[in-house]
């Protein structure tokens, strides 16, 4: 019996090492590694659940601008950098390219959103526009060190909201479409004069990203928009819109075009406002 107990005792302590170092190696796992691990049968189920549009006899596109100063829209901003529990939305974003698991769309005014009729971004060429440092490798993929992404530079966000009506349910609903980060990066011009430079990024369509989005979990208050503040995912905090953001264009008509000062800028913002939460208390009547 001793004998057996001694056993047990020494192959206790060989394997505890072992034990160590896998749990160190866990440790290691950020949360963005874990996000990204999407499997093949993930994918499956959510492309299952979008919703094509094919049936849609009434839609009209929004497009809003998410800032940093705003406390409902912590999400999109904090943690600023990636860390084990949680993953930083533009890091994030930024990897998935990275990897080539989602595509990015050129930034575009005049036709704002993805669809087929823009360009996608070359992501070294985007890289050397925005003067972010990276690696070549042997074969010929890049390496861009976390503290190179500038998370910290991403102040705003454009998001693009479908609402629509469908008739094969019956029923009326608003859907993320796509996001774009928004840069600010101070620039100086001249001598004596600097400015922040606003540069939108790119757009993500919210379909490719919502399988990573569902895995990524954010604990950032947002009582102040619902009871619900723990532990929700980005995908929840997407697409139940739980965030402020100021109407900027509605379809193809961007409202500074025609609202030339700020008092008419926000008479018509007021008055889309109250229009679409009168389509909204619509929808909801539809049972």
């Amino acid at each position: 019996m001793r004998f057996i107990i001694s056993m047990m005792i020494s192959g206790f302590f060989m394997i505890s090492p072992l034990l160590t170092q896998n749990l160190q190696a866990q440790s290691t796992e950020s949360a963005e590694d874990v996000i990204k691990e999407v499997t093949a049968r993930e994918r499956v189920v959510v492309n299952s659940s979008l919703n094509d549009y094919e049936t849609t006899v009434w839609m009209r596109d929004v497009y809003r601008v998410i800032s940093i100063n705003d406390d409902a829209n912590a999400a999109f901003f904090y943690p600023m950098v990636s860390d084990a529990n949680q993953a930083n939305l533009f890091s994030l974003l930024f990897n998935l390219i990275k990897d080539n698991a989602i595509e990015a769309y050129r930034f575009n005014l005049q036709n704002s959103g993805v669809n087929d009729d823009l360009e996608t971004v070359g992501f070294r060429g985007f890289l050397d526009v925005y003067s972010i440092p990276y690696a070549v490798n042997a074969d010929n993929t890049l390496s861009v060190n976390s503290y190179d992404i500038p998370s910290d530079e991403i102040l705003g966000y454009y998001v693009k909201e479908k609402w629509f009506f469908d008739s094969k349910t019956g029923k009326g609903d608003v859907r993320i479409a796509a996001i774009c980060p928004v840069l600010h990066r101070e620039g100086s011009y001249g001598s004596n004069s600097s400015n922040v430079l606003r540069s939108p990024l790119f757009w993500v369509s919210f379909d490719e990203i919502t399988p990573y989005l569902l895995r990524a979990e954010n604990s950032t208050s947002i009582s102040d928009i619902t009871k619900l503040s723990n532990k929700l995912s980005m995908f929840d905090i997407l697409r139940k819109r739980y965030y402020k953001g100021e109407i900027y264009q509605i379809g193809d008509r961007t409202l500074v075009k025609y609202f030339t000062t700020p008092e008419l800028l926000s008479q018509e913002q007021d008055r889309l406002e109250k229009e679409l939460a009168a389509i909204q208390t619509r929808f909801s009547k539809i049972k």
